[in-house]
């Protein structure tokens, strides 16, 4: 009788938990820490758009847009020491 009861709840441990999923068959979380002011700003940035998103794709999107940004006309603008150029209209130190 006790191994019967041992069996069982063996089995019932098993099944406990997450399903195993094969790698890549889903996004992989990412867990990042926001200031109180940053995640204001994108609180923010997200109630102004249309749809409404949630922070996190908000988040996504803000930073599709920042490495959309990202090209390489923006890349040949840096200096031979591998800091960005600068704005224009702002003093450059050096």
């Amino acid at each position: 009788m006790k191994s019967s009861l041992v069996l069982q709840k063996k089995r019932s441990l098993e099944k406990r938990g997450r399903p195993i999923t094969r790698a890549g068959d889903y996004d992989k979380v990412t867990a990042i820490r926001l200031s109180p002011d940053f995640r204001a700003k994108i609180d923010a940035w997200a109630a102004r758009q249309d749809d409404k998103p949630p922070r996190s794709e908000a988040i996504r999107r803000l930073l599709d847009r920042a490495l959309a940004a990202e090209s390489p006309a923006a890349a040949s603008k840096q200096s031979r020491t591998g800091r960005p150029a600068a704005k224009p209209g702002s003093k450059q130190g050096g």
